[in-house]
Parts: C-alpha cells; structure tokens; sequence
C-alpha cells in the first residue's frame, strides 16, 4: 500500500484535473464569486472601506506579497516553455564592470544636473546685477537733476504759500522773514555740531504753543535726545561729585593691608571704609552742595565699589567694637526718646568745645562740666543694651 497524498496535494491535483475541463472550472468560478458575494452581504469580508488604516497596512503588505510570489512562477513558468535564446558572439560582461557602467553613468547624470542648475543660477545673478546697474544709474540721475535744481528763495516760497489768495503786506513780510529766518537757521545748524545751539530752540514756548513737531521737521531736531544726552551729563557729573566726595580721607580711609583689594568689571581698586554712616555723609554732602538736590537712594546707588562700610572682623583700627556699642546705645536711647538724635558726633559736640585732647579727656576748663540732657522719667523702666 502506498503513502497516502496530503489534503494539499489533492486539493492541487483537484485544481489542475478541474482546469482541464473549461465547463466545469466555468461552473466552479461561477460558484466561487457566487460564494464571495453572499459572504461580502454578511460583513463576513472587509472592505477597503470598512478597513482601518493598520488593517488597511497589512492587507496592501499581504497583496503585495502573493503579487510578487504570482509574478515570480510566472516567470518561471514562461522560461520553461520559452526555448533558449542562441548564445552572443561577445562574452556577458562580469557584475563588476556593469556595476562600473552604471556609476558612471549616474556621475555624468548628476554632474549634468549642477551644471544646468549653475548655468541658471548664473543667468539670474547676471539678470539681478544688470537690474541693480540701472536703478543705480537711475538714482545717480535723479540726484545729479535734484542737486542742478536750484532751491526756492524765500520770496518764491512766500509766492508759492500765498498763490491765489489775497493778504497783507504785512503778512507777506512776515512770511518772508521767516523763511529768510528758517533757512539761515538750518544753514548754521549744519555747521554747528554743538548742542547749546540746538537746545536755544528747544524752549518752553515752543512746548506751550505745540511747535516741537514742526522744529523737528524744519530743522532735524530732536527734543527728546537733547534732553536725555543733558540728563546723562548731569548725572555723571554728580556722581563724580559724591565720588570725589567719598574718596576723601574726612568721608573714608584706605584699608591698611596690601591684599584688601575689589576686583569688579576687571577694574582692581585699593578698598575704603566709611568713616561715618551713609545718612550722615549724605547730610554733609547736601551741607556742602546745597544746589544738588540728591536723594538719599541716588547717593547710595552712586557710591563708588570700592568704598564699603566697616564690618567688625574688618576693623583694625580706632573704629573697634567698643565705638561700635556706643552707637548702638545711642540709637537705643533715641527709640526710647531718651535722647533727641542718635548722631554720635552731635552728642560729642553738646559737650565738648572742640576735638582737641583736652576737651576729649574731660580735662578742658570751659567744657568739662557740660552734661547731657536725657529725658528720663521716674517710672521709666531700665534700658537693656545688648
């Protein structure tokens, strides 16, 4: 007994005995698209439409595959029944040199490619450049024709506002003068870079009659960086001023070691320390300039980085701890409205004639008796100072 078939290969061996027969495969496809339908009526098949775009993916994937795979036996097939062709004269050239073949041509392809695409581009740049040479030209022609055309007196200007209509002498006069007057103005201004010249028309006249605009036209003059370039050069000059005034050995000293140096923007600077508070100097540097009218936040903000204000592990000198707790007791006494001010050196000088030794141990005939003023009561409690 031989093996038996497999249900493929009978289903094959089916196939082909049906193919022979023409009415009976005609019967057979006849039933399969009648089968195709009825299953395509019970959404038993999905359509393209019905299909989602994964779904849609895989199935062009599967059709690709069985078109491949149907071209594939088909070439086959025909290569069986198509005899061989007669062999050439010349030898097949090798895989290498076809390969050869069709690089160069792909170079000769792409290389004609950039030449076309440069042989444009160059066309362009000469079309843009003989564009650019006649604007030019057009411009250096307006400007040569503009320039020959002489400018209107004053008088044809006048002639020019005033045609048609029927005026004064006087106020033709008028006009004229001041359009002598305009244009004797604009021709000085050229020559004068200096602002003090442009800042004379910019006044308040001129503001309270709303002629700032036609200044501007007239003559190009802009009140706005007038006044800011002004403002910039006052305020520099202040703050040179609180500079210079900081940096004096009454306002500040020099640290003492070589090495209490500020380094900031690249600019290396010997440190200073305060010799009082920063609300005294500002006092004393009012006191000094009275026309400086200079805040006290402005002052802060102009002092110079390299004078600070002392710090305790940086005293080394009379400025000590002890100096120290005696503004602290002072400053105390005068939140308590013990003491009228907390300045130290007001204090000193209610009880002391000058600075001199003397005066400062107590030991000076006209001050030595001089006491201060508290205004302290019985029921006032007892101040601690820490």
């Amino acid at each position: 007994m031989g093996k038996p078939k497999l249900v493929s290969v009978k289903d094959r061996d089916y196939r082909l005995k049906l193919k022979e027969d023409p009415v009976r495969y005609a019967a057979y496809l006849q039933k399969a698209r009648a089968r195709y339908h009825k299953r395509k009526e019970k959404k038993e098949i999905k359509l393209v439409a019905d299909m989602t775009d994964r779904e849609h993916r895989k199935k062009k994937q599967y059709w690709r595959a069985t078109q491949r795979q149907y071209r594939q036996n088909k070439k086959q097939i025909d290569g069986f029944i198509t005899p061989p062709m007669s062999p050439d004269s010349e030898p097949a050239q090798s895989a290498e040199t076809e390969r050869k073949r069709r690089g160069r041509k792909k170079v000769k392809r792409d290389r004609s490619a950039v030449y076309r695409r440069l042989e444009r581009v160059e066309t362009e740049l000469q079309n843009k450049t003989r564009l650019l040479n006649m604007y030019k030209k057009r411009l250096e022609r307006a400007n040569k024709r503009t320039k020959e055309q002489a400018p209107d007196t004053p008088r044809t200007k006048t002639a020019k506002l005033l045609a048609g209509r029927s005026v004064s002498r006087n106020v033709k006069k008028t006009l004229i003068f001041h359009h002598c007057l305009t244009a004797e103005i604009r021709k000085k201004l050229r020559k004068n870079k200096d602002k003090s010249c442009r800042r004379i028309l910019m006044n308040k006249m001129m503001d309270k009659y709303k002629m700032v605009r036609r200044i501007k036209q007239q003559f190009g003059i802009r009140k706005r960086n007038d006044k800011k370039t002004f403002r910039k050069s006052c305020m520099e000059a202040v703050a040179q001023n609180v500079k210079e005034f900081l940096e004096r050995d009454d306002s500040s000293r020099v640290a003492a070691g070589k090495k209490m140096t500020i380094t900031r923007n690249k600019i290396k600077k010997q440190k200073r320390f305060l010799t009082d508070t920063l609300k005294n100097l500002h006092v004393k540097f009012l006191a000094e300039q009275p026309i400086a009218k200079l805040s006290y936040s402005l002052f802060c903000r102009l002092r110079p980085f390299w004078i600070l204000s002392p710090d305790i592990t940086q005293r080394e000198t009379c400025i000590c701890q002890i100096h120290d707790n005696l503004k602290l007791k002072a400053h105390v006494l005068k939140s308590r409205n013990v003491l009228d001010t907390e300045n130290v050196e007001d204090l000193i000088s209610k009880i002391c004639c000058s600075d001199k030794k003397e005066c400062m141990y107590r030991t000076c005939p006209e001050c030595k008796e001089k006491r201060l003023e508290f205004n302290v009561s019985e029921e006032e409690s007892n101040i601690l100072v820490k």
